[in-house]
């Protein structure tokens, strides 16, 4: 990741979580048809940008297995728990 992404992520951790949007369009899209990052990436790159250890993001990839999962089926369980 480079630099200025990261310094933005460090910035955004600092923020007021219920102040927050994020509007996520075609330049961090992965596959078809829907163009959004998998589930997969997108949770173990925010955790890197937490401080989570690596050693914790191999065992949840590990975890994952092959199995990609749609960022969809995570933004429907987030609504089913809202």
């Amino acid at each position: 990741m480079n630099f200025e992404i990261e310094s933005q992520l460090r910035y955004l951790i600092n923020l007021d979580p219920t102040k927050l949007v994020f509007l996520c369009g075609a330049g961090i899209s992965l596959d078809k048809p829907t163009l959004l990052p998998t589930v997969n990436v997108l949770i173990c790159d925010l955790l890197k940008q937490c401080g989570v250890s690596d050693k914790v993001i191999l065992k949840l990839k590990q975890k994952f297995g092959k199995t990609t999962y749609r960022f969809e089926s995570l933004i429907d369980e987030i609504q089913k728990k809202v």
